[in-house]
This record gives C-alpha cells, sequence and structure tokens, in this order.
C-alpha cells in the first residue's frame, strides 16, 4: 500500500470514529427525547417558571412535539451510524463494495446538508414560505392558552419568551375567539388577544392589566409587544451569526468531502490491487 493511501485510509478511520461519536450521541439525545421527555423537559419548564412574568405549567400531559424531534435525532443518528460502519470498514478492510456504498452515502448527506444550510439563508423560499403557514395554521387551531398543559402550548410560549418574538409570524397568529383569551392575571381575569409570552420582558414584569398582550386601536403596540415572529426571529439570529454558521457547516463539508477523495482513493487502490 502506498504512503498516500496509507495516509488516506487512516484518516478515513479517525474521521469516522469522530462522526460516529456524534451519531451515538444522538442517538441518546433522540432515544431521551422519544421515550423519556420528562427527563429534560421537567428542568426546563421548572427553570422558566422560575424565571417568567406568567405563568407556564411544569405539569405535562403530553409531550408529541418533544417526541417528534427525539424521533427525527434517532433517524438521523442512526443513518450516520450506518454510513460510518461502510466507511469504517470499508477503509478497514478495503471493501471495494462497503466504500462505493459509503461515497453514495455520505454524497446524498453533503447534498442534504448543503440544501439545510442554504435554506436557512433564502427567507423567502418555497419551503419556508410553506413552513411558516403551517405553523401559523397549527397555532390558530392548537394553541390552548399559557395556562395550558398541552405541551405544544407550553413550548410555544417558551420559545416566544426566550426569543423574544411571537408565534410563527406575530401575535395575529392567535384565535381571540378561543376560550384562553379570558385569563386570570393575578387574581383578575382580563381579556387577551396574544399570549403573554409575546410581551417584551420589560413591560411584562410591571404590567398588571397586560395591555402588551391586548391590540390598541386594532393593531398591537410594539413597543409593548413583540410583533416579530419567531420564523423571521430565527431567520434574524442565523443571518447576525452567519459567519459561524458558514464556518461550521464549511468544516462539516470539508471532512465530508474529505472522506469521500479518501474513499475514493482507496477504491481505485483496491481496483488496481484486484487486477494484478
Amino acid at each position: 500500500m502506498g504512503l498516500f493511501s496509507s495516509v488516506g485510509q487512516c484518516v478515513l478511520i479517525l474521521l469516522n470514529v469522530v462522526f460516529t461519536s456524534v451519531a451515538l450521541s444522538l442517538l441518546v439525545i433522540g432515544a431521551i427525547l422519544k421515550f423519556r421527555p420528562g427527563l429534560l423537559l421537567t428542568y426546563v419548564l421548572q427553570a422558566a417558571s422560575g424565571i417568567t412574568a406568567f405563568n407556564i405549567s411544569t405539569t405535562v400531559s403530553s409531550v408529541p412535539v418533544v417526541s417528534n424531534i427525539g424521533l427525527a435525532l434517532l433517524v438521523l443518528g442512526a443513518g450516520l451510524f450506518v454510513i460510518c460502519f461502510f466507511g469504517c470498514y470499508g477503509a478497514c478492510c478495503g471493501n471495494r463494495v462497503f466504500l462505493i456504498i459509503f461515497c453514495i452515502l455520505m454524497g446524498i448527506l453533503c447534498i442534504a446538508v448543503a440544501t439545510v444550510v442554504g435554506l436557512l439563508f433564502v427567507r423567502d423560499s418555497p419551503l419556508n414560505t410553506k413552513g411558516k403557514e403551517t405553523f401559523k395554521t397549527q397555532i390558530r387551531n392548537e394553541y390552548k392558552g399559557p395556562l395550558s398543559t398541552d405541551t405544544f402550548s407550553i413550548m410555544l410560549d417558551l420559545a416566544s419568551y426566550s426569543l423574544q418574538c411571537c408565534a410563527s409570524t406575530g401575535p395575529t397568529d392567535f384565535d381571540t375567539s378561543a376560550s384562553w383569551t379570558a385569563y386570570n392575571h393575578k387574581g383578575i381575569t382580563e381579556t387577551i388577544e396574544a399570549s403573554p409570552a409575546c410581551c417584551k420582558k420589560d413591560v411584562l414584569a410591571g404590567d398588571t392589566t397586560l395591555e402588551c398582550a391586548k391590540k390598541h386601536v386594532g393593531v398591537f403596540d410594539p413597543t409593548i409587544t413583540n410583533t416579530q415572529g419567531c420564523y423571521d426571529r430565527i431567520h434574524d439570529l442565523v443571518e447576525e451569526n452567519k459567519v459561524y454558521v458558514i464556518l461550521g457547516a464549511g468544516l462539516l463539508l470539508l471532512l465530508m468531502v474529505l472522506e469521500i477523495v479518501f474513499a475514493i482513493i482507496l477504491i481505485r487502490k483496491e481496483t488496481k490491487d484486484s487486477a494484478v
């Protein structure tokens, strides 16, 4: 085996060991979120209840949102583990078939990563626009109010409060005819038109009548209410840190491409050896 091939084999094995560690971590986190979500969610909700000026129930009746995230991490972790297995076995044993399969799967993964990163920076892409509207519809139909034990409602309030945004596209996403709009705040029932989680933090702390969760002359006051949707807020955060996102994604893609290159080198070597 030539020096370059030997180096390529070592690098390929080392990188796949690193990616295997990442895959196992995703599997563990995914399993916890899928099968024992209360282990993590309870701590998060208890911590949030201690710092927020609105009520967040720490009793969760169901966790479909977290469960779906856990399932996605399980699938991602399992897929990455399988890819790494093909790469490690193919490099260690010089198995050309396994290396070819590895190259194909890693190439697909590269395309997927590049696509996801690209979508992060395309705010008005058809996929993002559709996702934003779908999320808005889900909020209108499924949000149960800030006093609910429904997981979707709790997680939406947590996201809105922590990111200082509101719902999907803004406070008008909420169904103002829902029963939760009659909100008991400090012993007084207030009629609100958006979740208190959409209020600006400094305003919410001293707002006894929750004016920040109500419309004024038919619109929400942006000086006391976060009128930006969480979808756009997340895009803003990505753009604010785009240098780090691009560097991280670029490094990841570079490592993946290196794996493919070294795998191809080993494939060519094995092909030559078998022809002798």
